[in-house]
């Protein structure tokens, strides 16, 4: 049945193979990266069921397969599985903390746990004919305990926030092509013609054809770049400003987004902008999938 406020019919009993995945051997120790790694008894979770347990001959450490991932020390299994469904349409967390009977910091920490992980994951440069927009995201100091907002305070002794220099806008890259999206924050306020180009290097593979509408610093920082650059109006340009409504009403449902978290938010956002509306669970299934997987050597989400 339907939860009560959020539309989301959730199972009662998940697969038993969500919860119980079939472990794979770590290749690879998860705090040094240390390959030599062997078997190091066993631990059990509250339900009985047993698991096996690795040491690290290079640092010594205990870890087990799920040892910097999301799933660790997870003690209700069944919900944090439950929530696929709610990362695919994309809830608030009051909403999802309502539709798995949580707290909502329970529901908040599960999900900056999973777009955590994936914002580690490395992303795949954009080839072929790609359109590039630039996206303008208010500052915010959401959930903040303390803050350095307008009527507080900075941290900085003696001196009151100054609205247009302290709380300047995020400036947020938007590329896609005919079947990739990407977006990542180049700096707040107005970033410089090399700081925009350096994003797009990151981003776009050398010898692509690069179609923008922007600003004359977004125009010059694809020009220098080694690639085909186009200025004017585009299938693929209509394409970059579809994705660009889509992540402003995307981002209304949550009612402000922390300028801090902004960059997991937009990796969220590329996973479901790419797989549309008609299949929430799967998208929201894959996302616990990859965020079940240990992080690469040397990025350990924190």
């Amino acid at each position: 049945m339907p939860c009560p406020g959020t539309g989301l019919a959730l199972s009662a009993d998940p697969p038993t193979s969500q919860l119980t995945p079939r472990e794979k051997r770590p290749s690879a120790c998860p705090e040094c990266g240390c390959g030599h790694i062997t078997k190091f008894g066993f631990y059990r979770w509250q339900d009985g069921t047993r698991r096996q347990r690795y040491q690290c001959h290079g640092c010594g450490i205990t870890f087990c397969a799920h040892t910097g991932t999301p799933l660790h020390y997870i003690k209700k299994r069944a919900e944090w599985h439950q929530q696929a469904e709610g990362l695919g349409l994309g809830l608030s967390v009051r909403k999802m903390a309502r539709a798995l009977k949580v707290t909502p910091a329970t529901a908040f920490r599960w999900r900056h746990g999973v777009i955590r992980q994936l914002r580690l994951r490395p992303r795949a440069a954009l080839g072929s004919s790609v359109a590039v927009t630039e996206a303008y995201v208010p500052y915010s100091e959401k959930g903040s305990r303390t803050t350095d907002g307008p009527g507080a305070r900075c941290r900085i002794p003696l001196r009151r926030y100054r609205r247009f220099i302290d709380g300047k806008p995020s400036r947020v890259l938007l590329l896609s092509n005919d079947r990739q999206q990407a977006a990542v924050v180049v700096d707040r306020g107005q970033p410089t013609v090399a700081a925009i180009q350096a994003s797009l290097a990151s981003l776009v593979k050398p010898g692509a054809e690069l179609r923008a509408l922007g600003h004359v610093q977004l125009t010059d920082a694809c020009r220098r770049l080694r690639a085909t650059f186009q200025h004017g109006w585009h299938q693929s340009v209509a394409r970059v400003q579809w994705l660009h409504r889509h992540l402003h009403n995307w981002l209304r449902r949550f009612h402000g987004v922390a300028t801090k978290y902004l960059e997991r938010y937009l990796v969220w956002h590329s996973r479901v902008f790419r797989a549309g509306a008609r299949r929430p669970v799967r998208v929201g299934r894959r996302m616990l999938e990859l965020a079940s997987l240990p992080a690469p050597a040397g990025q350990r989400a924190g």
